[in-house]
């Protein structure tokens, strides 16, 4: 860390908030490698503001509370002084700031003192930017709500309200439905983590629409928690055989939101091992195959246009061969983030196989999904990779297709891989749309 103590300049990128939960805030006075952090981690959706020096925080602290304040503190004697004031800056804000700690040094003491003072995670120079984005990704996704979904099936209006707001409380969000036949609507547009569901149901019971649902494959990992009477003792035997738990009335609202939170979870989590790839957390080559057959089905019930892209990265073998296939994962999992940090959450995303990619955008015509992409390919080639003292960069070719004018997944599929091969044919670190 310089001695100097001009301010780096500030730098945001895209459509990064200048306030909220990706704010973040910069300490370094070294103006070369504050403007590199800035640049490089802007591309992923954060918005990153350098100053020279903790001094300079104050104002800004009250102004725009930062999710995640990164504080570089030299090496040798500067250090513990340097952790002292951001000590000191954390019993001024009053709700402790999460800090990541960048050092000269590894020693054990100074990691000691910077936990002391709020950090989160530490870093040694030469510093893995890549590295620097995961953790905050890790510590943003930790302060976010992870918006679990519960579905109550409850045919008492005032009773819904009570559990709902219980629910609620817990930080779930709740769908409520009373009428039972309502159920299988309601899991078609949003389908929840949990379903909580009255025994005594008008029209059927809830172990018989329990099993209905189960019939229906996506619906079978899906946890239900059924809320009985006191009476009810053989119902409660049979509903944990197509059911997950039950609560016997009376209970304590407190209850049902831990109970309801914990299957929740544990249900997002066993979802996610099933469907997602362990290095990037995208979808699967089959989950996202299955995916791709919903949304051509729904875009051709609702008459909506739909656009498909398949994405390589280029000359992934050559990055693999030259600087090893940890730092080729860590390249693959930078591109997921970008796609994970660009695209809405009505998109669906997958790593198709090894290094290619691929991408659904429902509801959307072909000049919208190719400026996206476009932005993502800009800002991937620009991203720096390190491996040992080394840096470079690395771009990606895409093949886009569109529904209706391919009528199937199938045909969606050959259309964009062949748009592929014609990018990489032309030079690569391009677009190219299906004929």
């Amino acid at each position: 860390m310089s001695a100097s103590s001009e301010s780096p300049s500030t730098v945001a990128f895209g459509t990064a908030p200048s306030s909220g939960p990706r704010l973040v805030y910069l300490v370094e006075s070294d103006r070369e490698l504050a403007e590199e952090i800035i640049s490089q981690v802007a591309y992923f959706g954060y918005a990153i503001k350098g100053f020279g020096a903790l001094d300079q925080l104050s104002a800004a602290l009250v102004d725009a509370p930062p999710a995640v304040l990164i504080v570089d503190i030299g090496g040798g004697a500067q250090c513990h002084p340097r952790i002292a004031e951001v000590a000191n800056v954390q019993a001024a804000v009053g709700d402790p700031l999460p800090v990541v700690f960048v050092a000269d040094d590894s020693d054990l003491d100074i990691r000691l003192a910077c936990v002391r003072a709020g950090g989160v995670a530490y870093f040694t120079k030469p510093l893995d930017i890549n590295a620097l984005v995961d953790e905050l990704d890790r510590v943003i996704s930790d302060k976010e709500s992870r918006g679990y979904k519960v579905l109550l099936v409850e045919p008492d209006e005032g009773e819904a309200r009570r559990l709902e707001a219980a629910m609620c409380g817990a930080g779930l969000d709740v769908v409520a439905v009373r009428r039972p036949l309502q159920i299988m609507a309601a899991l078609e547009d949003t389908p929840p983590d949990l379903i909580v569901m009255e025994m005594d149901l008008p029209g059927c019971s809830g172990i018989e629409l329990a099993r209905a649902i189960r019939q229906l494959e996506a619906y079978l990992g899906i946890p239900i928690i059924f809320i009985a009477g006191p009476s009810d003792t053989d119902c409660q035997y049979e509903g944990l055989r197509v059911g997950e738990d039950f609560l016997v009335r009376p209970f304590d609202e407190r209850r049902l939101a831990a109970v309801a939170l914990s299957r929740a979870q544990r249900a997002r989590g066993l979802n996610s091992l099933m469907s997602q790839d362990g290095l990037t957390g995208l979808l699967t080559h089959a989950r996202f195959k299955e995916q791709l057959d919903l949304e051509v089905a729904r875009a051709g019930r609702s008459g909506q246009q739909l656009v498909f892209a398949m994405i390589d990265i280029d000359h992934f073998k050559a990055v693999n061969d030259r600087y090893g296939h940890l730092v080729g994962d860590r390249v693959i999992k930078t591109l997921a983030r970008l796609f994970k940090d660009r695209l809405r959450r009505t998109d669906v995303v997958g790593r198709y196989g090894g290094e290619e990619f691929a991408v659904v955008f429902p509801d959307t015509d072909r000049d919208a999904a190719w400026r996206v992409l476009e932005g993502i390919r800009e800002g991937f080639s620009h991203v720096h990779h390190r491996s040992g003292a080394s840096r470079f960069t690395v771009t990606f070719s895409a093949g886009v297709s569109t529904y209706p004018a391919c009528g199937d997944a199938e045909a969606l599929l050959r259309a964009a891989d062949g748009a592929l091969y014609e990018a990489k044919r032309a030079g690569r670190d391009r677009l190219v749309a299906a004929a």
